[in-house]
């Protein structure tokens, strides 16, 4: 990177530690999902299914453009399918 100007490099890094900030929230957040929804369905489905039907879905998104929405919709979706199940 030494053709890049020392401001560049620094709104590259900057944008790199955003994306990694980003990763960490949305990593967090669905470590909150698996557990809110174990707490609600783990005693009839067990907490090994919920959490891989979380994963699951979470996956789907896992490319996904806008990553904001993410958890969210891995919410919905991981509760409506172990809805399902019960």
């Amino acid at each position: 990177m030494e053709w890049m100007s020392a401001g560049a490099r620094s709104d590259l890094e900057a944008a790199a530690h955003e994306g990694e900030t980003m990763a960490s929230e949305g990593n967090h957040q669905i470590e909150v999902i698996v557990d809110d929804l174990t707490e609600e369905f783990g005693q009839r489905i067990g907490a090994k299914q919920v959490h891989d039907e979380v994963m699951r879905v979470y996956g789907r998104f896992s490319a996904a453009p806008i990553q904001q929405f993410v958890p969210v919709l891995t919410r919905r979706i991981a509760r409506e399918h172990l809805l399902r199940r019960t």
